[in-house]
């Protein structure tokens, strides 16, 4: 772990009296995207800091991504990824069925849906329809969508919603 500590540092060229975080690490980044960002160029990182973000990207893949300590984690949320998906998915054959069976998870699956529906909708909602209910690719679509809006926390919950037993 000193090893990954010490990496770190190195990697964001900062001596071991400065404690890092997100906190510190996304103030370096915002502030040197100030310093070199300008209306004729855009958004700019001095390439001290590119450099530093690609290392930094690197180091989480390594460090933490493709950790070992994650393969367990990386299966359970394989597991409630595609539960949920293929319980909304089955919805679209028989959505009674499934609304009775998984209440909540369907009520807050269409909550979210009708803002972006080709059905009913409400009258103050200003979106775009952007999904064909009735057409399997725009529904399956749309629940990809969702679910990739989901929070870790969100997603547990839903899966947690759909094993429960009554």
């Amino acid at each position: 772990m000193d090893e990954q500590l010490d990496e770190l540092y190195s990697l964001l060229n900062v001596s071991r009296d400065k404690k890092i975080n997100n906190t510190t690490i996304i103030h370096d980044l915002i502030y040197d995207l100030c310093l070199n960002s300008s209306v004729e160029n855009g958004l700019c990182f001095s390439e001290d800091m590119f450099n530093v973000i690609n290392n930094l990207k690197e180091f989480n893949y390594k460090n933490i991504y493709m950790s070992e300590k994650l393969t367990d984690a990386t299966e359970y949320f394989r597991i409630v990824i595609e539960k949920i998906y293929n319980v909304l998915k089955e919805s679209f054959y028989d959505n009674e069925k499934i609304k009775s069976l998984y209440p909540d998870v369907m009520n807050e699956f269409e909550i979210w849906l009708k803002n972006y529906w080709n059905l009913e909708r409400n009258a103050n909602n200003e979106n775009e329809v952007i999904f064909d209910v009735k057409d399997q690719k725009s529904y399956c679509k749309a629940i990809i969508l969702y679910i990739s809006g989901m929070t870790d926390n969100y997603a547990i919950t839903t899966y947690n919603n759909i094993i429960k037993f009554r």
